[in-house]
């Protein structure tokens, strides 16, 4: 990790929620999920395959039993590229990112990469402190 340590975000078990953040934050919240991204720079795919595998455990353990939530919670946000980059441009343009997309409010490569953007405010305001 870069910067200054901090605490490392980590599941709470077995109701998956962090273990640093206020009470009931789902977990990887979004120190969790910088902390994850720079462990694993440069491998997405490990990252993405190590998440993913955690999806049983939270399953059992939490009984979180929506697909949607499972994916959007543990996976999505470790697939962020410069489509999703370009995304943010064009929705900031006031554009649709590609020709099926579906608006501003239920874009998922818009989602995505206002999440990636957050991660890298946080690291850099982590930084100066």
């Amino acid at each position: 990790m870069t910067g200054r340590p901090g605490p490392v975000h980590t599941p709470q078990r077995p109701a998956w929620t962090c273990a640093v953040c206020p009470v009931d934050t789902p977990w990887p919240c979004p120190p969790a999920r910088v902390q994850l991204a720079e462990a694993y720079a440069g491998e997405p795919l490990a990252l993405s395959v190590d998440l993913g595998g955690m999806l049983p455990l939270a399953v059992a353990e939490a009984g979180i039993t929506d697909p949607r939530e499972l994916y959007e919670r543990f996976v999505a946000w470790t697939w962020i590229d410069e489509a999703a980059a370009r995304a943010v441009q064009a929705h900031d343009a006031g554009r649709r990112c590609h020709t099926e997309c579906p608006g501003t409010t239920d874009c998922r490569q818009l989602s995505w990469a206002r999440i990636r953007r957050a991660a890298a405010e946080y690291r850099r305001i982590r930084r100066s402190i």
